[in-house]
């Protein structure tokens, strides 16, 4: 009997060894008129000293989509569709609490939210290559026009300020590294579990940030495979945002770690945490004054859920 249940166990273990070693491919497999709805949560604390003085401010932005795949041409890539269909932003900083969330009647937008909420209800177009890559952004310029042209109370220095934000923010390159975060960061060949690949992306919403990770196939389950993120951040040398008549230099450097799921059948992302940490040092060089440094810390994490 003790040969017998010896020999089961070295069977079994064999046959869960050789199923660890097998080969998926992470890739996406684009189906038209797929439709898939995702809920996207920024979690920031951001803990800066101006003049002498720290000061400290909380903030969660969440964002509900609705993408739909328009067309899946020859080659494997996608013509994606995505309509904002609400937003939620609290804030606080100080005594200074700010809530916004659209799916509650009873809430009106703030100067600082109206970006925001001008959103909701909008929509662009995105292609996605097989690897799971954003390609190229259509309809921008108009959806920053329209969100542009809702902003009021707002005027003078302020608003230009603002406006630089929000076309940076809706900019090709800063909507590529928000989609992006929709999409795991795919190899471009079938991979097996504890197997590693290298990432590299350059984000940017007005200052660029190159970012080099490595990603590992860490499980498999019912259909749906597990990778883990690890990962360094920095910014390039002379890293510069203008905003009006004040420029913003930064010198920045932090880690991030995550782990994303993904449906193995369709490479759509399952749910997804990251968090990462920044910190270094922000220089603000102003016409009307002497340029000031000033000691940044951001500590932020990034929840994306499928419903």
């Amino acid at each position: 009997m003790l040969r017998g249940v010896t020999f089961l166990s070295v069977v079994l273990a064999t046959t869960a060894a050789a199923l660890s070693q097998e080969k998926v491919d992470l890739r996406p497999h684009f189906a038209r008129d797929e439709v898939q709805s995702m809920t996207v949560t920024l979690e920031q604390t951001i803990d800066q000293t101006v003049q002498g003085k720290p000061e400290h401010l909380s903030q969660r932005i969440t964002t509900g989509y609705t993408l739909k795949v328009e067309n899946v041409d020859d080659h494997g890539q996608a013509t994606v569709s995505l309509r904002y269909d609400s937003q939620a932003y609290h804030m606080t900083s100080g005594t200074t609490t700010i809530d916004f969330d659209s799916t509650d009647p009873s809430t009106l937008a703030p100067q600082v939210a109206a970006p925001l909420a001008a959103l909701i209800g909008q929509t662009y177009t995105f292609t996605v290559s097989p690897e799971g890559h954003v390609t190229s952004v259509t309809g921008l310029e108009k959806l920053a026009n329209q969100v542009v042209g809702k902003l009021t109370g707002v005027e003078g220095p302020a608003r230009l300020a603002t406006e630089r934000v929000i076309r940076a923010t809706l900019s090709e390159t800063g909507v590529k590294a928000t989609l992006q975060n929709l999409f795991a960061p795919f190899p471009d060949h079938p991979v097996a579990v504890g197997e590693s690949w290298p990432h590299t992306t350059q984000l940017s919403t007005g200052i660029p940030i190159n970012l080099e990770t490595t990603c590992t196939l860490k499980s498999r389950d019912n259909g749906v495979a597990t990778i883990e993120i690890s990962g360094h951040y920095s910014t390039p040398a002379n890293s510069t945002m203008e905003l009006g008549q004040t420029k913003f230099t930064c010198e920045f450097q932090g880690d991030t770690r995550g782990r994303i799921q993904v449906q193995e059948s369709t490479g759509w992302t399952v749910g997804s945490t990251t968090t990462q940490s920044l910190a270094g040092t922000a220089t603000i060089i102003s016409t009307t004054g002497d340029a000031q440094s000033m000691p940044v810390k951001i500590d932020s994490t990034l929840k994306a859920e499928r419903h």
